[in-house]
């Protein structure tokens, strides 16, 4: 079973509710279904590549993109309910971000059944 995440918390942009989304995400969800999270950055940004831009809303880029070595998710700015962002996220992060498709990862059959 998932435990539950609510927070009063107040936060002054979308990335610190981002931030605070993985943390979340990762003691939570990710945690239930016995998976770990590495260190990721996430921000609100067009998610870029080749294709339909329009229709991404969320992408995970790989370590090896970024000079601190850390993923880096990208969350469209479309996307203006909670209960959205926090599927697109569960389904962006990856446990193992040098493996893509991003949201192809042993396990997510049990985080989406939870």
């Amino acid at each position: 079973m998932t435990t539950a995440i609510a927070t009063t918390e107040k936060f002054s942009t979308r990335e610190e509710w981002l931030v605070a989304a993985i943390e979340a995400l990762g003691k939570t969800v990710f945690a239930d279904a016995g998976v770990e999270l590495p260190p990721v950055r996430v921000s609100v940004g067009w998610p870029g590549g080749r294709g339909q831009q329009e229709n991404v809303v969320g992408q995970c880029w790989p370590t090896g993109l970024a000079a601190d070595k850390k993923a880096q998710l990208f969350i469209s700015p479309v996307l203006n309910e909670a209960a959205r962002v926090l599927d697109v996220l569960t389904l962006t992060v990856n446990p193992n971000p040098d493996l893509m498709p991003s949201h192809t990862f042993e396990g997510v059959e049990a985080l989406l059944a939870g």
